[in-house]
């Protein structure tokens, strides 16, 4: 199955930046990085960001920096001053480490209305998704851990629909999580949530309703994002 270039732009979400231990300490102490007379350089590649010397990538949430910062080269951008509300890796320092994970987005009509189901967990309405197992295809990954959150076998893969990214503090690290997407259907009728994983709820909701209760800002803008493909 190839990767559509659909979703959300993964570039638009985080960008990366190689601090020197006394610009760590600024961010800890909740002041701004501010230019000293060369802007600061922002990359959107992690890899790229290690690569640019010996110091402590921080990721930055894009949603907290201004839309037009400059774009000298393709995957840099240069900002004036990088705030430490918008540092997600900071009070303390953690150091970054990347997951890749599959997920679905399960689909069915009913009287023409489109439905998706959402799982319930930890006090919180999500899309089925996990971490990809070494010599795992991403495909793979997501058919397994969807069916296992759903507690079901009779699942069928559509379309892929792109990926989202988010972090999140785990054991003393900063995680940042790539899911790749895939449009799903099932005839299933019964579902078992996955209980070791927290999941206590599996139902279908209007996508409109989905959108709304989704707890993750990333996920609702991406439901927003590929609905036009899933209805076409």
């Amino acid at each position: 199955m190839n990767h559509r270039p659909i979703g959300i732009d993964l570039s638009k979400m985080l960008y990366y930046f190689n601090a020197t231990d006394k610009q760590i300490q600024t961010l800890e102490s909740g002041s701004d990085i501010r230019v000293n007379g060369t802007p600061l350089k922002l990359d959107r590649s992690l890899r790229r960001a290690r690569k640019r010397g010996k110091g402590s990538v921080v990721a930055i949430s894009s949603f907290d920096m201004p839309d037009d910062l400059a774009e000298p080269k393709s995957g840099t951008v240069l900002a004036d001053r990088i705030p430490s509300s918008a540092v997600l890796n900071v009070n303390p320092f953690q150091a970054l480490r990347h997951i890749v994970a599959g997920g679905g987005i399960v689909t069915r009509r009913k009287k023409e209305k489109l439905q998706v189901l959402l799982i319930y967990r930890k006090g919180v309405w999500d899309l089925p998704k996990g971490k990809r197992q070494r010599k795992e295809t991403i495909e793979e990954c997501a058919l397994r851990e969807v069916s296992e959150e759903l507690g079901i076998t009779n699942l069928t893969m559509v379309q892929s629909l792109g990926a989202t990214m988010h972090g999140f503090s785990q054991n003393r690290y900063y995680r940042v999580k790539t899911t790749h997407w895939y449009e799903m259907h099932t005839s299933a009728k019964n579902f078992t949530p996955q209980a070791s994983e927290g999941i206590e709820q599996v139902k279908w909701f209007k996508w409109k309703k989905a959108r709304k209760l989704l707890g993750y800002k990333t996920l609702r803008l991406f439901l927003d994002d590929v609905r036009e493909l899933i209805d076409t």
